[in-house]
């Protein structure tokens, strides 16, 4: 269980960094009412309407190897295709999830999507409608890439919305580095 709580805390940390920014683009909120885990939180907007969040993180592959890459072969970053093909694999497997019969606000669902090691202003330009031509297909209300490589270096996290069209696009940092 122990397991469980951190990675709730993990989860929720992730959710209030996205809250900061979402809340600057969107002159929305995200107030958790309840863990959960399909999806992750439930929320409430300002408005009132009850809205599920979703946190997937990209991952290059097994623990040892990412060491073995960052560390052994000097590559700290997953290469940019490499991201979008997970990115796009992750998606489709969330969306998959999503159907299932516990799925709480099936139709209501924001997924956010956890970059760490992979920085949105090295594939920004690459992120196109027909790279993610199911999009208007998939369940979820909302899609967010949010990059949390320079979190430490900044404060603050940059997002790009995949879904839907009219938010689509790249949300640079809000503020520069506090120092330097």
């Amino acid at each position: 269980m122990v397991d469980g709580r951190y990675k709730k805390e993990f989860e929720l940390e992730v959710l209030q960094y996205f809250n900061q920014i979402y809340e600057i683009i969107t002159n929305n909120f995200l107030e958790v009412v309840e863990e959960s885990e399909r999806p992750d939180f439930i929320c409430k907007r300002k408005n009132g309407e009850l809205v599920g969040v979703e946190i997937v993180q990209v991952r290059r592959g097994h623990p040892n190897d990412v060491l073995y890459d960052k560390y052994i072969n000097k590559n700290p970053d997953i290469d940019p295709f490499e991201s979008i093909d997970l990115i796009q694999t992750l998606i489709y497997e969330k969306e998959l999830k999503r159907k299932s019969i516990d799925w709480k606000l099936q139709d209501r669902t924001i997924l956010i999507v956890q970059l760490k090691e992979s920085p949105l202003w090295e594939i920004a330009n690459a992120l196109t409608e027909e790279l993610f031509p199911d999009l208007p297909g998939y369940g979820f209300c909302e899609i967010w890439l949010a990059d949390f490589c320079e979190v430490e270096a900044y404060s603050n996290i940059e997002l790009y919305c995949l879904f839907p069209p009219y938010l689509s696009g790249y949300y640079k940092r809000p503020m520069s580095k506090p120092y330097g």
